[in-house]
């Protein structure tokens, strides 16, 4: 074989150009995965803060009922309603 017999180049140059083809494809394919990545990121991110400050909120009304309970316990039985008692001038 002579330098210049250029026989098999031909599916070589084929080969590699599919192969750079691939690797073009399978690097836009990480580019667009980790652009998706990092917006998931975000979006978990700020429901997790959502859900933070819904917990806050839960845990605020728990005490407000327990103390709404806690007041409803100790009033009598029999007392009148408030919208029944007299009217102070």
């Amino acid at each position: 074989m002579s330098s210049t017999d250029h026989t098999g180049g031909a599916p070589l140059a084929a080969a590699v150009e599919a192969l750079e083809g691939r690797i073009a494809r399978l690097e836009e394919t990480a580019f667009f995965q980790e652009e998706r990545l990092k917006e998931l990121d975000s979006a978990l991110t700020a429901q997790q803060a959502q859900l933070d400050a819904i917990e806050r909120q839960l845990a605020d009304l728990g005490a407000l009922a327990r103390s709404l309970r806690d007041k409803l316990a100790d009033a009598p039985e029999n007392a009148l309603p408030p919208h029944s008692l007299p009217e102070r001038y």
